[in-house]
């Protein structure tokens, strides 16, 4: 495998910021998104749908 590019997306419809490099831990590269809000069954709530 070979990374060509790596971003992070810390807001969901904003723009990505490219990296050069990054650590990574358990949850992922940091500053990247690590939750989103979902329904009682399971499936993600959006803004456009609110």
């Amino acid at each position: 495998m070979r990374v060509t590019e790596l971003n992070i997306y810390p807001l969901k419809s904003g723009r990505g910021i490219v990296l050069s490099q990054s650590d990574i831990t358990a949850e992922g590269l940091p500053g990247d998104r690590r939750a989103m809000l979902t329904d009682p069954s399971g499936h993600f709530i959006t803004q456009r749908e609110l």
